[in-house]
């Protein structure tokens, strides 16, 4: 099967290189092909770079560019209107069998340049894209694009062969609002799998190592965060957890990985100016990120809980346990249950000095046996093999229904055999035989 993976990334945004393209390289040993059409305001080398990177692995790559001008809203629109153009060159150039649009935009400029039409789909929900935004509050619920964005999301849902999604909740509201055309049958829960062999706890050595070069000491406690620092991520949450830790453990620190720095010590400051100032804020590159996590001695996965953000499932949970870092975040949002049971999570609705109390007299004192247990819960629950198996799930379960589709005599004998629908006409028996073999 080949499929062409439609995806729409902020400049500040890896997860193309960084989450999907190494769940596609594994998919590639199991015969499915996966190119990639980005829509993009990237410059013009970081998109040479992923160029590079996927044509090294074997997988096409063509991105279009997101317009920004006159302003965001118009942009987007001129852009969607292009894709609607530029999406069935991207078909004749890749020959896919299926199109799968990873979230709200990707899936309009799918829908305007044709739908299903074009060939299958696959929808990847990406949560629910429209009531996070509301919550981040860059659209107004009672506004037109909220509006258009939830009929887009319906839309492609009901024309789609399977869509994915990365909670039970998501999938739930989806459905709910496609209405009856969609049944239960189309949805997969993905998990955000990370590679167990590039996201791993480091030995002593590497610890140290990785630590003397941030200015630490082997004890000093080091709080990280990965990822956009989005006012929905509470940054300046963050900064108040790392607040209440340094003050009863002075030389503690607090790393921001993001590709935000800027926007995060503003974040920041609003929690606790001192801590804004203290701070390791930097970029750090896709192949960097699992050193710097595993020098750390917690990790934050923090959010506003809301309609939106339950559908979610944090990227930087999976990584911060397969490195061996236990997490202080929102129960509630993502797959927490098995690192809640392990002891490895604790929910910020403790509050800040309780969380400084578990980090410095439970989690630091007991560092090597919690990281043992983190590893182990990663590789359970977040490893690539379990998200490459659910691909791989979606791909056979499509392919069997296009074909069954597009060959309707194959479509009648499986149902027959089902017993959904009487055997067609060229079934049944002649009408000659005898009664005795008739009866047989």
């Amino acid at each position: 099967m080949r499929v062409l993976f439609v995806t729409w990334d902020a400049p500040t945004a890896s997860y193309v290189e960084s989450l999907f393209l190494p769940a596609f390289v594994e998919l590639k040993k199991h015969g499915v092909d996966i190119d990639i059409l980005q829509f993009c305001w990237n410059g013009a080398e970081a998109r040479q770079a992923l160029a590079l990177e996927c044509a090294r692995h074997g997988i096409g790559y063509m991105s279009i560019n997101v317009s920004r001008w006159p302003n965001n809203f118009l942009g987007t629109i001129f852009t969607i209107v292009k894709g609607r153009w530029l999406i069935p060159s991207a078909i004749r150039r890749f020959r896919p069998d299926v199109l799968m649009p990873r979230g709200l935009f990707p899936a309009f400029a799918v829908l305007w340049a044709g739908g299903n039409k074009l060939r299958p789909l696959i929808f990847d929900s990406d949560g629910l894209e429209a009531d996070s935004r509301v919550e981040g509050d860059t659209i107004s619920q009672s506004g037109l694009s909220y509006r258009v964005l939830r009929e887009v999301e319906a839309q492609a849902a009901r024309i789609s062969e399977a869509v994915l999604v990365r909670t039970g909740f998501n999938a739930h509201v989806i459905r709910v609002r496609a209405g009856p055309r969609v049944s239960a049958d189309h949805f997969q829960v993905m998990t955000c799998g990370r590679d167990p062999e590039t996201f791993k706890p480091l030995k002593a050595r590497e610890r140290h190592v990785a630590r003397e070069s941030l200015g630490l000491a082997p004890s000093d406690p080091l709080l990280v965060y990965v990822g956009s620092v989005w006012p929905q991520y509470r940054t300046a949450d963050v900064a108040r957890f790392a607040a209440a830790v340094k003050r009863r453990a002075p030389l503690a620190r607090l790393m921001v990985l993001t590709g935000q720095p800027e926007e995060a010590r503003d974040l920041l400051a609003e929690g606790d100016p001192e801590i804004a100032a203290d701070a390791i804020v930097m970029k750090a590159s896709p192949k960097d990120v699992p050193r710097l996590i595993g020098a750390a001695d917690v990790g934050f996965s923090l959010f506003q809980v809301g309609f939106g953000s339950r559908a979610q499932s944090p990227i930087k949970l999976g990584e911060y346990l397969l490195c061996g870092v236990p997490v202080i975040g929102t129960a509630a949002v993502g797959d927490t249950g098995p690192a809640i049971a392990a002891g490895l999570f604790l929910d910020d609705s403790e509050g800040a000095e309780s969380a400084a109390d578990w980090l410095l007299n439970d989690v630091i004192p007991n560092r090597d046996a919690i990281g043992r247990v983190a590893r182990r819960i990663g590789v359970e629950c977040f490893s690539l093999d379990r998200t490459v198996k659910q691909y791989l799930e979606v791909f056979e379960s499509v392919g069997r229904r296009v074909r069954l589709e597009q060959d309707p005599s194959l479509a009648r004998s499986a149902q027959a055999r089902m017993g959904i629908v009487p055997a067609g006409p060229a079934e049944q028996q002649p009408q000659e035989l005898s009664r005795d073999a008739r009866a047989d």
